[in-house]
């Protein structure tokens, strides 16, 4: 899926351009600065609801986001975290030594209950599809009882 322009998340968009992260085990923890012994960020996993891996691609202003299954691990390029509150994190990965694949690979197996990689079905930015995908995750949730096992 290639999307271009989506100016329309810029007020709902946070950027983070990490010095460190971490999976912890409900959480993924950001830094500023590898240094800090307090994250600057904590993302819950429960509070994803959205997650793909975003590349840029030879037409400026156009991005790529794949399908789950084509991502892997050698994919670079930025992380985009869409929570429940219909807030857009970006997490900018140029300066880490993992790959954005490796971590949306790692990611993934934390997340309890998110949409990953490209819905071209549903358009996050869109308020009534946004709100159908929480709609879909709460009755996933429910359906398991809280629990992905």
């Amino acid at each position: 899926m290639q999307v271009s322009g989506m100016k329309s998340t810029e007020k709902r968009e946070k950027i983070f351009r990490p010095e460190k992260m971490d999976l912890g085990h409900n959480e993924l923890l950001l830094w500023k600065d590898k240094k800090d012994e307090t994250p600057c960020a904590a993302l819950p996993y429960r509070e994803m609801l959205f997650v793909y891996l975003e590349r840029k691609t030879e037409v400026k202003g156009v991005v790529q986001i794949p399908p789950v299954e084509e991502i892997t691990g050698e994919m670079e390029g930025n992380l985009v975290i869409w929570n429940r509150t219909h807030r857009c994190i970006r997490l900018d990965l140029s300066s880490q030594k993992e790959t954005a694949g490796a971590l949306f690979i790692r990611l993934a197996e934390h997340i309890p209950f998110a949409f990953l990689g490209a819905t071209p079905w549903m358009q996050v930015e869109n308020e009534q599809d946004f709100q159908e995908m929480v709609r879909m995750v709460d009755l996933y949730q429910e359906i398991h009882g809280g629990t992905c096992l």
